[in-house]
């Protein structure tokens, strides 16, 4: 395991502290999961955009009209707006 030395805003180291008191675990853990957290949600997002880039609007629609033009299974309405 790496150690690392960092500036945190003191707002936020605050925020910590208390979250890591009210979940019961050293405020050192609760930022290491975090930054998991917010790393996972990066690369979620690159992914998606690296796909994005591989996708093609003619494909979709032309996988779209295959789909059976039939009224959705109960439950699986959309919300009356």
């Amino acid at each position: 395991m790496t150690t690392m030395r960092t500036e945190v805003p003191d707002a936020i180291y605050k925020q910590a502290v208390a979250m890591a008191e009210r979940e019961k675990v050293p405020v050192e853990r609760l930022l290491s999961l975090a930054l998991a957290q917010a790393m996972g949600a990066w690369q979620t997002e690159s992914i998606i955009a690296e796909r994005a880039k591989r996708g093609s609007r003619e494909k979709f629609l032309a996988v779209l009209s295959k789909a059976s033009d039939v009224p959705p299974v109960p439950g699986d309405e959309l919300p009356a707006l």
